[in-house]
Formats: structure tokens, C-alpha cells, sequence
């Protein structure tokens, strides 16, 4: 990980002011298909969706920021307080960006935030069969391949695999 990036990276809780900045990115076909993002979307369902997503307990949900700029959002859903567990996600929403280590770097402070913050001893992320980059980038912070995420991608075509990273520590 490159030092220089850990003052430049940083998460902060993501608000209604985001919401349409991730609505042009997730309007792209290409961030769409490689990021799994399914269905129609309409700026009205969008923010419904951010309503629904906002308020429900068991998801947290951060903006990226590089170098001041809202470059990416990531979170976690299916938070179980009870037995620690929940699902990681991540995008760069800015093409310009990726390559530059933002994801690992970020990707890291989700994990400390789930840790420190929420008691999550384990994690699980879902990655599209072929996306290579995303495979190397959960390797690298600690994940390991647990195989098929199961029939929920099946039903739209999907092979998904699941990954699983656990807390040492605990």
C-alpha cells in the first residue's frame, strides 16, 4: 500500500448530498455490469432506494473521498450485531481513479470500521466470476475464496463467488 494515500484516503458517512453523483455513476452500463448493479434506475427509484437504505439498521453506508472529492461509496448490509457478521461492498464510481490503490486503501479502513467500530468479526463480499481486479484487491487485505455466493446471482445470470475475510484478533 502506498503511504502517500493514507492521508489523501478517507470515509465519511454517506449522506443525501452524495446521492446524485452515485446516480451518474450507477447510470453508466459499464460500472452497472461490472459492479453487479441490476434492474432499471430511475432517478425517482434511486432515491427511494437511498430513503429504504438509509434507514435501515442493519447497513452503514460511506462515501470515498480522495483528495477532498467523493470519488467512490462502499458500506456493509446484512449487519447481524449478534453474531458479528456482515456483507462488505465497494465501487469507484470516478473510472480516473481506480488503479491508484483508493480501493485497497479504502477497502482497509471499511475493515477497521467494521472492527473498531461496529464488533464485526467476520466479513463476506460477493465478487462477479471475471472481475480479476476486485479478486486481487480482496486477497490482498485478507479475504479468502469460500466458493458460489449461491442462487440469488444464478436467477440474473450471475456467477458470483463469495469471499470471506475473519478477524484474527478476536
Amino acid at each position: 500500500m502506498n503511504k502517500a494515500l493514507d492521508c489523501r484516503v478517507w470515509l465519511e458517512p454517506l449522506t443525501k448530498e452524495h446521492v446524485a453523483k452515485t446516480f451518474t455513476w450507477i447510470s453508466n452500463p459499464d460500472m452497472r455490469s461490472t459492479f453487479l448493479v441490476r434492474g432499471d434506475i430511475t432517478w425517482v427509484g434511486h432515491e427511494k432506494y437511498f430513503e429504504r437504505t438509509f434507514a435501515d439498521p442493519s447497513q452503514r453506508l460511506y462515501a470515498i473521498v480522495y483528495e477532498g472529492e467523493h470519488v467512490g461509496n462502499c458500506g456493509f448490509k446484512h449487519l447481524d450485531f449478534v453474531t458479528g457478521n456482515g456483507e462488505l461492498w465497494i465501487y469507484l464510481g470516478e473510472a480516473d481513479v481506480r488503479g491508484k490503490g483508493i480501493g485497497e486503501m479504502a477497502t482497509r479502513l471499511l475493515l477497521k470500521e467494521g472492527v473498531e467500530k461496529l464488533n464485526l468479526r467476520t466479513m463476506q463480499v460477493h465478487v462477479a466470476e471475471g472481475n480479476d481486479r476486485a479478486y486481487r484487491l480482496y486477497s490482498r487485505v485478507g479475504f479468502v475464496l469460500a466458493g458460489a455466493a449461491g442462487a440469488e446471482w444464478e436467477v440474473h445470470g450471475c456467477r458470483v463467488h463469495k469471499m470471506i475475510w475473519e478477524n484474527k484478533e478476536k
